[in-house]
């Protein structure tokens, strides 16, 4: 046991803790840093990350989307999200609202693919039957297009 007395005890008894080892009443600081966030089309991105690996991380935005929309808005490839200025964020965020992204891309997908198979085309019958449908040979390996017809695609 500690000679000093906490004020405050916990239930467990363990004196090598106490809650006012943080006096949080009398500085408006947080005991543990927080990581500044941006938020852009609806997700937060912390300010240390590069603005080209948030922008791939939404789906339909490959590396060829990313360094047009990069270039478009005269943003370099090593810059992180903290050092774009609200304009940039701002007119990023509008640029990204007017593109398909996200779920209705997937959506697009999917009902494409469900008009190919409502209208009885070589595709659509390959994509029924979870088997390769640009040409693939099937003879040994044919196990990728079986798990991307079965999981992702089918409507």
């Amino acid at each position: 046991m500690c000679t000093s007395e906490p004020e405050v005890r916990m239930e467990s008894e363990c004196d090598h803790f106490r809650v006012n080892d943080f006096n949080l009443s009398t500085a408006n600081v947080h005991p543990f840093p927080l990581a500044a966030m941006v938020f852009i089309f609806g997700v937060n991105f912390p300010e240390s990350q590069l603005v080209s690996r948030s922008l791939k991380s939404f789906y339909g935005i490959g590396p060829n989307v990313c360094t047009k929309l990069m270039a478009k808005f005269h943003i370099h490839n090593t810059a992180r999200i903290g050092t774009l200025g609200d304009r940039q964020i701002d007119s990023l965020a509008a640029e990204l609202s007017t593109m398909t992204l996200e779920n209705d891309l997937r959506r697009q997908l999917q009902d494409n693919i469900k008009r190919l198979r409502d209208m009885g085309t070589y595709r659509g019958r390959r994509h029924a039957m979870s088997l390769p449908v640009r040409g693939q040979k099937t003879r040994s390996q044919n196990m990728t297009a079986r798990k991307l017809n079965r999981v992702e695609r089918r409507g």
